[in-house]
């Protein structure tokens, strides 16, 4: 999920374990499962197998290629969704059938195909998912992705081990307590990357953008004084911040506008 803002560091540390469960040594010859310790924050690569799937933590991960996938009930629909520690989104769906809205999806994600820019509606879910029994309340969900997957902002919340000679992946959180995931919070700009910056590539209608005059080609250069470059991840949207000024190029001149952030996606 393009939105900026979003986007959250997670440091991996290499370790290395000897078994995966307490089988004798050399009963799971040249067989390799790492997992993914979001809590923990750590990567660790062990010798052995998963056991069968038992709908509990272990499930299957077939999917339509080698990759690893979770069936899961979206709204009532069965989806086969990428796991992928490789997006910081939520969910993401392709187009197409009917889902239950509490926030209607709008047009806040945007990314560069080969050829032209790729647009994606994005609201909150009125339907819970379940993962591994941890009921996700509502989520975030994306509608127009090229792959429909799971991503970082759900996935933080778990253990991941694959196994990829079995096709099988286990899926542990050390709490049981639903998961919510935040608003996206913004100015109702939507912005991509630029050479000078972040170019505005739309304006949402009646957001604070709009009503400060924000306008499609406008590049945002700087925020609250400090040059976008030089942000590294901070966040531009935080949960008690209720404004922000922003640095504007627009036909070669600069100037500032304070803007208000608000809930766009409550």
């Amino acid at each position: 999920m393009n939105t900026l803002g979003r986007l959250s560091a997670l440091v991996l540390v290499l370790t290395i374990a000897t078994s995966l469960h307490a089988a004798p040594q050399g009963e799971f010859p040249d067989l390799v499962v790492p997992t993914l310790d979001f809590p923990r924050r750590e990567m660790r690569i062990a010798r052995g197998r998963l056991p069968q799937p038992d709908g509990v933590e272990l499930f299957a991960a077939r999917g339509r290629d080698r990759r690893p996938y979770l069936e899961t009930d979206v709204g009532g629909q069965t989806h086969r969704l990428l796991i992928d520690s490789g997006s910081s989104g939520s969910i993401s769906l392709h187009p197409g059938g009917e889902l239950p809205w509490a926030s209607a999806p709008l047009p806040i994600s945007v990314g560069q195909g080969m050829e032209k820019l790729r647009y994606a509606d994005v609201g909150r879910l009125d339907a819970d998912i379940e993962i591994a029994g941890v009921t996700v309340e509502k989520p975030i969900v994306e509608i127009g992705a090229v792959t429909e997957l799971i991503g970082t902002d759900v996935m933080r919340r778990f253990a991941w081990t694959f196994d990829q000679k079995s096709r099988r992946v286990r899926i542990h959180s050390e709490s049981s307590d639903p998961l919510r995931l935040p608003t996206v919070r913004g100015s109702g700009a939507i912005l991509i990357p630029a050479l000078e910056g972040y170019e505005i590539v739309r304006v949402l209608e009646n957001s604070p953008a709009a009503r400060v005059g924000l306008r499609v080609g406008d590049v945002v250069v700087a925020v609250d004084g400090k040059r976008v470059f030089e942000r590294g991840c901070d966040r531009w949207n935080e949960v008690d911040r209720t404004e922000t000024t922003l640095s504007v190029l627009r036909e070669g001149d600069t100037f500032d506008l304070l803007v208000e952030v608000v809930d766009i996606v409550p």
